[in-house]
């Protein structure tokens, strides 16, 4: 993102944000009937440069998990990634599934370039900010749990996308959806990672 001008920075902020999400429908079959759950875990890895100062959230993301129905939201979580070179692993909430019924296991990211405005913020305003970090999240772990719990195995995940589900996450298909999240959807986290931080932005 590069600003021409400054003092055009209509409130605290500007940003231009790119956001992207992985939908795929999962059958965990072979273990007995009854309530289970699945934490996923993911891995963050991407770059960040800046001209100036390096302000929180001058580089910032979003990871986003739906529930099983693939519509209600388990978690949202905000990491400020102002670093040059940032690679971080995340523990998701549980998503609760019944042993042989399809649900959906779906998990969004987002990215945020953003360029503070020097009234609200001090001297040292940015003009140049760099964020890449699309296509860099993946689905590094997956711990099935019982209802106590407990780690379960003997199952096997079948998956509308054709991936592999294991403890060591998801090994993707040749196919154009994967776990390494495709870019998709530009709108679909915007309102909930950015306007949660409250600043004004300007794609």
């Amino acid at each position: 993102m590069q600003d021409i001008s400054p003092s055009t920075i209509p409130g605290q902020s500007e940003s231009s944000n790119g956001i992207e999400w992985f939908r795929d429908v999962v059958t965990v079959k072979g273990l007995p009937s009854g309530t289970y759950t699945v934490v996923p875990t993911v891995t963050v890895d991407g770059t960040g440069s800046w001209d100036f100062a390096g302000f929180t959230q001058t580089v910032g993301l979003g990871i986003a998990e739906w529930a099983g129905d693939g519509t209600t939201i388990l978690d949202q979580i905000f990491p400020d990634a102002t670093q040059n070179s940032y690679s971080a692993n995340f523990t998701l909430n549980p998503i609760t599934f019944q042993a042989g019924v399809p649900f959906n296991f779906m998990l969004g990211f987002g990215e945020a370039a953003r360029i503070y405005n020097t009234s609200v913020f001090g001297p040292g305003e940015n003009s140049l900010v760099n964020a890449n970090f699309l296509n860099t999240m993946a689905v590094t772990g997956l711990d099935f749990l019982d209802s106590n719990g407990a780690p379960v195995t003997g199952f096997t995940v079948d998956s509308a996308l054709g991936g592999v589900y294991s403890a060591n996450g998801v090994t993707p298909t040749p196919e154009p959806s994967s776990v390494l999240l495709a870019m998709t959807a530009l709108i679909l986290l915007a309102p909930g990672i950015w306007r949660r931080r409250r600043l004004l932005q300007r794609s």
